[in-house]
């Protein structure tokens, strides 16, 4: 992307010049996901139909005939991977892209671009907050919380700024003059003058409750009213006498943001999302376009009206022309790019075989910062599932719901996703194509290739539950078996949290189970008590189960199977206190995760840092001591810091060779030894491209050297240096072949054994490098032995399993180096 050079400010000493800076600079070990919401938040629709629409904070591109689309994001064309909003130019033929971070770009359609930092960049105390974009000519008009700036679109420059008291709503032209809506107040002032100053407009009209504002004619505008729930107002503007003296209405409400048409008219779409209202230049509405009841127009976008409408819903995003209601044309019909369904994704989750990722938004929580506003109960539960390297949208569309609040986001949505608090989904290792999802209202419930199957709840569960059926956490041990924990009511035994159901019922027919079927799980305290939300359960060892959740008081539970996994005999142990291995006391804290790697151990994470139990059967005998891991500081003295210590703990995974990434809510990715005693590397979003330092999970794939992670920016991957090992070297690969002289990475080799010994010799069978694999993989950056790149030549790898430098060779590959 080509960024605009000497960026100048004009901004008379509001906005301090930042200059442009460079996109994310993602090299071939980092990729970039892109995301396909179940809504649709903005199209930008430009005079040949084409279209730019946002989803999950994902800019795409497509084409009116549905022959091409783009994504757009830090890895190619902009300049930040998470879009806000988008507004098109169609006179001047530029997109305004802005981002989260109050910067923006302009993509002009002849391929000039720029970025403009200086919103970001400013010194100013008030809160960031871009209301409302319009355009005059090559001028951009920005209207935010901290009054408006005019930029150049040719140049990225600010030419104009004002500071102002209150927020400025919107600030539009008219003709010669700038609409300035302000402290809900109307004013005017002619474009010649300069306005850095709110003395520097006139009003003309006081006391109005605009939500949305748009333009129409010479002398009009038409708004929403906020307080009147979007019904649609006209003003009339005397602009001989710097005045506005009409003000009619109509008996129309309109929802969302006016869209510019061709010939300066102007629609928006009804409340109901069921017509679409037509104003001609004098403001009057001159069509209503009714949409057809098989078409859920949720978003709308265009340009020329009915004959190209653009329609977006939890289906995706299609194209019709509507021109004869009685013989609708689709263009394009419901389309949906390969992405991650939210850009909230709070739990990744592996499938028992390993072959399989789930992924999950989580509304409800105590410790997640990827929770969801208000309980999540207004955002459908969407699971997406990472296999074989591509993200297959899993999300149930057709469930039935029993709480009031999922009843009446279906109704109000137009769909039948699942609502009521979405949670983590788990897959029944008896039957892949089947997983359980955990609501915060709707209790459990089953989803089976693709489609809804049943809901467990207080119908058919022993079970009183608080504001509807509240699981909070979901788990199928190694033998099949489910474990659920809910937030309950205090009397007994219905009001005990944790509850069974073994894998031969789950084998039955699932409408038949009734509450008999479940076992209470008697934990010896009643743990709905607490506010209960974050349950995390974990089978650590043969015969173990621990269970924790994100309250401060309620520590950890252990409880031991004793070999009868149908739990008819069972014992427990509740430490609410503990402390580590120097007799600090290190819990109560919130726990945010548990994780039992391949040794049986078990990690803790925390909002204050990690824990770990070596073997969690001496939990019943230990009194409660865990350990914190001891990091060496290698300089000479005895000294040793806690690993990440108070750090607010996100996630725990393992990669094929044992090392631990552990994410943070605020300090971006460590990577760590299988023990933990050695930080091997530690990712930010300043020292990598990892796009933000909050980062909600994080899961490796076992079968390759990916490591995915969600992030508030999205989701990104990254090409580790371990991957699975093998028995034999019959998979030996090395990529790419040739290298060619423009990559600027390392060559992989994978399909190694475990701790291989890998040598690059020269044709001639002179020793260039080596070294030892992590995992089944190991990395060469085309160096030789002394550091120095390596000429253009054929270069053979010779790998072997034995510990000596003598060792028999097991497998020999080449790779080509062209320089």
């Amino acid at each position: 992307m080509k960024l605009s050079k000497g960026i100048k400010t004009l901004i008379l000493g509001i906005l301090a010049f930042a200059g442009c800076l460079p996109a994310t600079a993602y090299d071939g070990l980092w990729k970039p996901y892109p995301t396909f919401n179940t809504t649709i938040d903005r199209f930008a629709v430009k005079p040949n139909r084409d279209a730019y629409f946002i989803t999950g904070n994902t800019l795409y591109f497509i084409a009116g005939d549905g022959s091409e689309h783009r994504v757009f994001d830090a890895s190619n064309n902009l300049n930040n991977s998470v879009v806000t909003d988008i507004w098109y130019n169609p006179e001047k033929k530029f997109l305004v892209v802005l981002y989260e971070d109050f910067s923006f770009d302009i993509l002009h359609d002849d391929g000039r671009a720029a970025f403009v930092p200086d919103i970001r960049e400013a010194s100013m105390t008030k809160q960031r907050k871009i209301n409302s974009v319009d355009f005059d000519g090559d001028n951009i008009l920005i209207a935010g919380s901290f009054g408006f700036v005019i930029v150049d679109s040719k140049t990225g420059s600010v030419k104009e700024s004002a500071m102002l008291n209150n927020p400025a709503d919107a600030l539009k032209v008219m003709g010669e003059w700038y609409v300035l809506d302000h402290g809900a107040q109307v004013f005017l002032s002619p474009k010649a003058h300069k306005h850095n100053h709110i003395s520097d407009f006139k009003s003309v009209r006081q006391a109005l409750a605009i939500r949305e504002n748009v333009i129409v004619g010479s002398n009009i505008m038409l708004y929403t009213d906020s307080i009147q729930k979007g019904r649609i107002k006209r003003i009339e503007f005397d602009l001989t006498r710097d005045g506005a003296n009409t003000l009619t209405e109509t008996n129309l409400y309109g929802q969302g943001r006016f869209v510019p048409m061709k010939g300066g008219l102007a629609g928006i779409k009804s409340q109901d999302g069921k017509k679409f209202y037509v104003f001609d230049t004098n403001g009057e509405l001159s069509t209503t376009y009714n949409f057809p009841a098989s078409i859920d127009a949720t978003t709308i976008g265009t340009y020329e009206g009915v004959e190209s409408m653009w329609i977006g819903n939890t289906t995706g995003v299609s194209h019709y022309n509507m021109y004869d209601p009685d013989q609708i044309k689709v263009i394009v019909d419901k389309f949906r790019a390969e992405g991650f369904s939210s850009n909230r994704l709070a739990r990744m989750t592996l499938s028992p075989d390993g072959n399989r990722i789930y992924c999950t938004n989580v509304g409800i929580s105590n410790v997640s910062p990827a929770a969801l506003p208000g309980e999540g109960s207004e955002y459908p539960q969407v699971v997406d599932v990472i296999e074989n390297g591509k993200i297959l949208n899993r999300t149930p569309y057709d469930a039935e719901v029993y709480s009031a609040y999922a009843k009446d986001m279906q109704t109000k949505y137009i769909n039948k996703m699942l609502y009521g608090g979405p949670g983590n989904a788990v897959e029944d290792p008896s039957n892949p194509n089947r997983y359980a999802v955990r609501s915060s209202h709707e209790g459990i419930v089953i989803i089976e290739n693709g489609k809804y199957v049943t809901t467990f709840n207080e119908s058919n569960m022993p079970l009183k539950g608080i504001w509807d059926a509240r699981c909070n956490g979901l788990a199928f041990d190694p033998k099949g078996n489910l474990w659920a924990v809910f937030h309950t009511a205090s009397t007994t035994p219905e009001g005990a949290s944790m509850y069974f159901l073994s894998k031969d019922k789950l084998g039955g027919d699932l409408a038949k189970i009734t509450a008999e079927d479940w076992k209470i799980i008697d934990l010896g305290s009643n743990t709905s008590n607490s506010d209960n939300r974050d349950a995390n359960i974990v089978f650590p060892g043969k015969d173990m189960v621990v269970y924790a959740n994100g309250w401060y008081t309620t520590g950890i539970y252990v409880i031991d199977t004793k070999g009868k996994w149908d739990m008819s005999d069972y014992r427990s142990v509740h430490m609410a206190e503990i402390s580590d291995q120097d007799g600090n006391k290190v819990l109560p804290h919130q726990i945010t995760c548990l994780y039992v790697d391949r040794d049986k151990r078990l990690w803790i994470g925390t909002t204050k840092g990690l824990l770990t139990f070596p073997d969690v059967g001496k939990m019943f005998t230990a009194n409660g001591q865990a350990q914190k891991i001891k990091v060496p500081r290698n300089d000479g003295t005895n000294y040793a810091d806690y690993l990440l210590d108070a750090e607010y703990i996100t996630d725990i995974k393992e990669d094929p060779s044992g090392r631990k990434w552990i994410s943070t809510a605020n300090s971006g990715l460590t990577l760590v030894s299988s023990s933990g005693d050695k930080i091997i590397n530690t990712f930010t979003s300043e020292n990598s491209p990892l796009p933000s330092n909050e980062i909600y999970a994080v899961q490796s794939d076992p079968n390759s050297n990916v490591v995915f992670m969600s992030t508030s920016a999205g989701v990104v991957s990254y090409q580790s240096d371990a991957s699975p090992s093998y028995d034999d070297y019959s998979r030996i690969t090395a990529y790419p072949n040739p290298v060619r002289p423009e990559f600027e990475s390392r060559v992989t080799i994978t399909g190694l054994m475990e701790n291989s010994l890998v040598k690059i010799t020269d044709s001639a069978g002179n020793l260039v490098n080596q070294g030892r694999s992590e995992g089944g993989m190991w990395q060469w950056d085309c160096t030789n032995l002394e550091g120095r790149p390596v000429k253009s030549g054929v270069y053979l790898i010779l790998a072997s399993a034995s510990e000596g430098d003598t060792g028999t060779v097991g497998a020999v590959t080449k790779v080509v180096v062209i320089n």
